[in-house]
């Protein structure tokens, strides 16, 4: 169930491209709540 989740949010954090300089890993945790698990 949490790749199912991880798979979702990784393709909305694609999807929504946030700026890669903002975060050292190039996503946003407020685009991904449950990310790192």
């Amino acid at each position: 169930m949490n790749s199912v989740l991880l798979a979702l949010c990784l393709a909305s954090v694609v999807l929504a491209s946030p700026p890669a300089d903002k975060y050292p890993a190039g996503i946003s945790p407020h685009a991904c709540p449950n990310f790192p698990f």
